[in-house]
């Protein structure tokens, strides 16, 4: 195998990082080459590398988008004739436990051709008079988040707030994609 040469901008850095260092004693450093002359600026533009074509970049991977369920199919929900694949009740969990077990849900749903489950993260309970700066609601808030990141979105189509029955303000109506290769009989 062949070496390659060194440019003269690695020629002109070895010898900045050679006069830097101090030889161990008893030992002589060798001498650096002559200082290489800065290229003109007509020289950088017609050099070799200015016309070569750039590499195409990887294609960036951007999530799917979410979509909003029509007013329709949210009534029909919403009054209970459309039926509800799954639910998820996250209470009493801390935030990774809870984040956890959406993503295991939302995964075994897809897989098993679920389209429809409701998550219910509760409301929250307010700060006690022991601790008044306690958050309230952390998993309400941090669902609709949960569900917009990457590692989800591949399988969440959309997301509502569920009916009163359903949850209300405490819980999500979360559609599912179809999984890759899931063919209907």
């Amino acid at each position: 195998m062949r070496r390659r040469t060194l440019t003269r901008e690695e020629k002109a850095l070895w010898a900045h990082i050679q006069r830097s260092v101090a030889p161990f004693p008893g030992r002589r450093l060798e001498p650096a080459p002559a200082d290489p002359q800065p290229q003109r600026a007509a020289e950088r533009v017609l050099s070799p590398s200015a016309h070569a074509v750039p590499s195409p970049s990887p294609p960036v991977f951007s999530p799917p988008p979410l979509v909003a369920m029509d007013r329709r199919a949210l009534r029909k929900v919403k009054s209970g004739r459309r039926d509800i694949d799954g639910v998820l009740d996250l209470h009493g969990m801390t935030q990774s436990a809870a984040h956890d077990a959406l993503n295991r849900f939302l995964h075994r749903k897809q897989r098993e051709g679920a389209s429809l489950v409701v998550v219910i993260t509760g409301k929250g309970a307010g700060g006690s008079a022991f601790d008044p700066d306690r958050e309230r609601g952390v998993l309400r808030r941090m669902a609709p988040h949960w569900l917009r990141m990457p590692d989800l979105r591949p399988l969440v189509l959309g997301f509502e707030a569920a009916a009163a029955h359903h949850g209300g303000d405490g819980a999500l109506y979360v559609r599912l994609r179809r999984a890759r290769g899931a063919f209907e009989p």
